[in-house]
């Protein structure tokens, strides 16, 4: 009996000790198949949203507090297999973009200790050279220096990407600054799965 009960904690352990090692988001084990995995989220609220103009799962549902993210499955091509989860959070006003990124990195740093890589982009083009219709005539010259300004304002940036380094797998923060409203974006990959995603990948050059 003792030996009977003895196999089934190692059995236990060694279920728990699989499960370990894969990178998890919203508790779950970024592994198996997309559509278990999808199943698990919806057991936490999320629920389908179609699929991503790249094909991928798409769902919804709160994460880290914020309501109405989108969620998109990310599958290793060729596969029904996942290796990542990336997760869309909008940010509107009354919240203030910046200082809820601020919070989201910390958190992250509070977790997974200070990101690992670190980059600094702009997606901002240079201002369109005005033609010589709008030199020649004031008016169109000042509207468009107004639209021009407008649409400077409107454009994405791009501040910073971070990569936070888990043990089973990375988890990468990018901030994206609208006008007065943001997107954080987080990406949860899993580092064996990932490994089989530049696999497939690689095999097609």
């Amino acid at each position: 009996m003792k030996q009977l009960i003895f196999i089934c904690l190692l059995a236990v352990c060694g279920c728990t000790s699989v499960a370990q090692n894969h990178q998890t988001f919203k508790g779950v084990p970024i592994n198996g198949t997309i559509a278990d995995f999808a199943q698990k989220l919806e057991t936490k609220g999320f629920t389908s949203a179609g699929n991503d103009d790249d094909g991928s799962v798409a769902m919804q549902g709160t994460f880290a507090g914020y309501n109405n993210c989108n969620v998109s499955l990310l599958q290793i091509p060729g596969t029904d297999r996942i290796y990542g989860v990336k997760v869309v959070i909008t940010i509107e006003m009354p919240l203030s973009f910046t200082d809820e990124y601020q919070k989201m990195k910390s958190m992250l740093e509070e977790k997974y200790g200070e990101p690992t890589s670190m980059t600094n982009t702009s997606a901002i083009d240079e201002p369109a050279a005005q033609t010589d219709a709008q030199i020649t005539d004031k008016d169109a010259t000042v509207w468009a220096e107004i639209f021009e300004g407008l649409m400077q304002s409107l454009k994405i940036k791009t501040d910073e990407i971070l990569k936070y380094e888990a043990p089973s797998g990375n988890i990468d923060l990018v901030g994206y600054n609208i006008a007065v409203s943001g997107v954080m974006v987080l990406t949860y990959t899993d580092k064996e799965n990932l490994k089989s995603y530049r696999k497939s990948i690689i095999d097609d050059l």
